[in-house]
């Protein structure tokens, strides 16, 4: 990836039996020494899939041995207090919280940005929150789609949106994930009208 000219990477911690917060951050640093001296490491905190929380005391240690290379953190927990906690504590990186939901309430508390699902498919809106424009409206309209693409499987519900809105040819998603049946591409398609007719896009 940064050979290919990657601003960046976003690494998950590995997860495995009893890992450490110092065993976590020795991965880590393996990562880090393998790459070239300008690559930018952002960490990728998202436990409820990992099982691996990446703990302060990680951050603080990888920082400290190899200094600008961790850049920031992506911070998938759905905690706005975590994530805050980070922003104020670690003012020298990026952090990015990744729920579509919490993307108006981190450009508060000054968050870099942010990596979420829809993003994939309404950038405009996210970049639109992040610079005041009908902040309120924006919001509800990702919260509610963000719920609604939780009803169905959501990778294929995302990547059938992307298709619908840009007109980008369909992919499909790989095992394990399902696909969409017939009647859920209506459903969703149905139900994706009727919020973009009741909101502001």
């Amino acid at each position: 990836a940064v050979e290919h000219g990657a601003a960046g990477i976003l690494v998950a911690p590995p997860w495995y039996y009893d890992a450490t917060p110092a065993g976590t951050a020795r991965y880590f640093g393996a990562v880090i020494e393998a790459l070239p001296a300008d690559a930018r490491v952002f960490l990728y905190h998202i436990p409820a899939q990992t099982g691996v929380p990446i703990e302060d005391e990680t951050i603080r240690e990888l920082r400290d041995r190899y200094g600008p290379p961790v850049a920031g953190a992506k911070d998938s927990s759905g905690d706005l207090e975590h994530a805050t906690r980070w922003v104020r504590e670690f003012p020298e990186l990026a952090i990015l919280p990744g729920s579509d939901a919490l993307a108006s309430d981190a450009v508060r508390v000054g968050a870099a940005g942010t990596i979420t699902l829809l993003a994939n498919v309404f950038p405009d809106e996210l970049d639109a929150i992040r610079a005041g424009d009908a902040v309120e409206g924006r919001q509800a309209f990702l919260t509610a789609l963000r719920a609604l693409t939780q009803e169905f499987p959501r990778h294929a519900a995302m990547k059938h949106l992307l298709h619908v809105v840009s007109g980008l040819r369909r992919s499909a998603v790989r095992p394990p994930l399902d696909e969409l049946s017939p009647g859920q591409i209506v459903e969703l398609e149905t139900r994706f009208d009727e919020l973009r007719r009741n909101d502001h896009v």
